[in-house]
């Protein structure tokens, strides 16, 4: 599925330009100068009278999908005897908790309960049948997020969705760091939208190492990194 609409061709609304566009803008390369320079791109197109993009759309489901994960990770680390810290950090040693995962855990509960209220409030229909992160995040997920690209609301939830996300990844992998292959651009794009393809390392912790895409923010774990070479190289002809 192609997320990059063709902005040429004719839709029954006129497109307009994603309104996150702080968080929209992507990058790409100018073939015309030597050598080729990266540049900034525009702020992607909407069609069908959504407000954000297809890309920033898929990115809040993503985003919101990951949450329950992060919270039981961070819950854990709040339990006696849990992990105590972050994935590969130091505090087990010197704290009994982890300060990181302190507060994070009702905020991303009392966040999605709060996102949930709106959609039910403005949507008209049942709240999720069990008030836990799995179920809400699950119910805003699979039944909602198309919705959500169409309201007015849609940048403010993005942007505090991403924030959240962001900082409940940070407190679960403190030691991850993104660096770039070093293979020539065309073997190291994303097959979903031609993005970049940067290894998302997380120090010694080979099992939670991934690659990412910087557009989509697609990810691939260590038992698909064959499939994924394989539909680059077919993709290049090599």
């Amino acid at each position: 599925v192609n997320i990059f609409p063709d902005v040429t061709r004719a839709s029954k609304h006129d497109p307009i330009l994603c309104a996150i566009a702080d968080q929209c803008r992507g990058t790409g390369t100018d073939y015309t100068t030597n050598p080729p320079e990266q540049i900034q791109l525009p702020p992607r197109r909407c069609w069908d009278s959504a407000v954000i993009c297809d890309v920033c759309r898929h990115r809040l489901g993503r985003w919101i999908d990951e949450l329950p994960k992060l919270h039981a990770e961070l819950a854990d680390a709040l339990q006696p005897g849990g992990n105590g810290a972050a994935r590969g950090s130091n505090y087990r040693n010197a704290w009994p908790v982890n300060p990181a995962a302190l507060g994070l855990t009702g905020d991303i509960y009392g966040k999605l309960c709060a996102w949930a209220w709106l959609i039910v409030t403005k949507r008209g229909v049942n709240p999720p049948r069990h008030e836990d992160v799995p179920h809400i995040a699950e119910w805003i997920t699979r039944l909602h997020v198309d919705w959500i690209a169409h309201q007015d609301f849609a940048p403010d939830m993005h942007t505090e969705i991403r924030d959240l996300h962001w900082q409940a990844y940070r407190a679960v992998y403190p030691n991850r760091e993104r660096k770039m292959f070093p293979l020539p651009r065309h073997r190291r794009t994303c097959p979903d939208c031609g993005g970049d393809l940067y290894a998302i390392i997380a120090g010694n912790q080979h099992k939670d190492t991934m690659i990412q895409c910087s557009e989509c923010d697609r990810e691939w774990e260590p038992t698909q990194w064959f499939r994924l070479g394989r539909t680059i190289l077919a993709r290049v002809g090599a």
